[in-house]
């Protein structure tokens, strides 16, 4: 704090341009006084978005569906249940967003108490339909009652969109489809920011690199099913070697996070000596359950420690093909302690290696 103290001292104008950044601030403020002056007479009513939304809403289509909105801002999502749910008067529809104060777990077990069978009703309390939220709910939520979602905005990264849908398209829902919707910039938007392009694209590079089922953005996306995950491939001989056994473990990250923090406090130095171990190390373990490989690749800048590298951990099975980039069945099939014993590795190891090495850069 005391050297922060020091350097935290106000800059010298002489310094600067003042003149200049003077007539820059002021032509700032001009700006924004003008885009004031636009906006004031939009009101809800005039709002078109926001009255695309409600029409959408009242729908069959969409209003016999569990429905989740979502929004980037904060603000935005406050302005959509205000005009929801005027004065709050309805109790079954509801926002959160970050610094909302409202307990994630309870919003999410009313909107999915299916999903989350743990939760229960409070007296008075209803089930939530439909549920605003910003990118709060995005990762990690078990909402899979819902079967519809609509971006009332498009975020910059399309790993959001597809974490979005993947709140209510995943493992445990009932539904045989699940409906998206998204927001399109208006058409002159569209011309300055070209945000739809931009993510068009880098949508099309997920389909080419790591592949999806289902089209994001629209349904003119070309899907590589080449790239999918070996379970989604079409091919039933293939299939069949992935179902997934009964037996087989899964090891969640944050399990595995864990297994690491305990081994720390314990046993110190074996830690330090797993932790410093070369890149390129090799090892193999006995399973019952099935032949093949795994890879850890990184890809990072040697000279910025700074910056975190990219990541993919690879199983592979006896022909060398990637079976699996799911990380808790991957570490499942990994698991190890001091006396589980080691083998040594095929003599086709490093080939198996190489190849994937060459597929993840």
């Amino acid at each position: 704090m005391d050297v922060l103290r020091q350097v935290s001292g106000k800059y010298d104008l002489a310094d600067f341009n003042g003149h200049k950044l003077q007539q820059h601030i002021e032509h700032d403020i001009n700006l924004l006084k003008k885009i004031q002056v636009l906006v004031e007479p939009i009101t809800p009513e005039k709002d078109a978005k926001l009255q695309t939304l409600i029409n959408w809403l009242d729908k069959p289509i969409l209003k016999d569906r569990k429905r989740l909105i979502f929004t980037q801002y904060a603000d935005t999502a406050k302005y959509l249940h205000e005009n929801l749910n005027p004065q709050g008067k309805q109790n079954d529809i509801d926002v959160i967003y970050s610094g909302s104060n409202k307990n994630k777990s309870r919003v999410v077990g009313r909107f999915a108490p299916k999903a989350n069978k743990e939760y229960k009703f409070k007296p008075g309390e209803s089930e939530i339909n439909p549920l605003i939220a910003t990118d709060v709910l995005a990762e990690g939520l078990n909402l899979q009652d819902g079967d519809l979602i609509i971006n009332y905005d498009l975020h910059w990264n399309p790993v959001k969109l597809i974490q979005r849908f993947g709140r209510i398209d995943r493992i445990g829902s009932d539904k045989d489809v699940i409906y998206g919707y998204n927001f399109l910039p208006e058409l002159g938007i569209e011309r300055n920011l070209g945000l739809k392009q931009k993510l068009k694209n880098r949508i099309q590079e997920i389909h080419d690199s790591i592949g999806e089922d289902a089209a994001i953005l629209d349904l003119t996306e070309q899907l590589n099913e080449e790239a999918m995950y070996a379970i989604y491939e079409q091919q039933g001989k293939q299939l069949s070697l992935f179902d997934m056994e009964e037996e087989e473990d899964f090891l969640d990250l944050n399990e595995a996070e864990e297994i690491l923090r305990k081994l720390q406090k314990e046993d110190a130095g074996e830690f330090e000596r797993i932790a410093n171990l070369p890149h390129g190390i090799r090892t193999a373990k006995f399973s019952m359950q099935q032949k093949g490989t795994y890879v850890f690749c990184e890809a990072s800048d040697p000279n910025r420690a700074d910056i975190k590298g990219y990541q993919q951990l690879f199983l592979l099975d006896n022909e060398g093909n990637i079976i699996s980039r799911d990380i808790p069945r991957i570490l499942g099939a990994i698991k190890a302690d001091c006396t589980t014993p080691t083998l040594t590795v095929r003599k086709e190891h490093n080939s198996a290696v190489m190849r994937v090495q060459s597929q993840f850069a």
